[in-house]
């Protein structure tokens, strides 16, 4: 049915890394800020150092093997 309705045209290659088994649960997760602003945190002493909404992102993420 997609293939009707855009006849393929928008069709773009998968993000996923070809050489990793994704079977596992692991995922790749790529957040882009607004000019490219440091919401989440900074790296301090070699440790990252989360803000609120690092610390809020980081929960979702840490959440997301319960949803899929």
């Amino acid at each position: 049915m997609s293939y009707e309705k855009f006849q393929n045209r928008y069709r773009i290659p998968s993000a996923r890394a070809k050489w990793h088994n994704y079977s596992g649960g692991d995922y790749f997760i790529t957040i882009c800020t607004a000019k490219r602003e440091h919401y989440f945190g900074k790296i301090k002493n070699g440790e990252m150092q989360l803000t609120e909404i690092g610390k809020f992102a980081d929960e979702c993420v840490q959440k997301i093997e319960t949803h899929y």
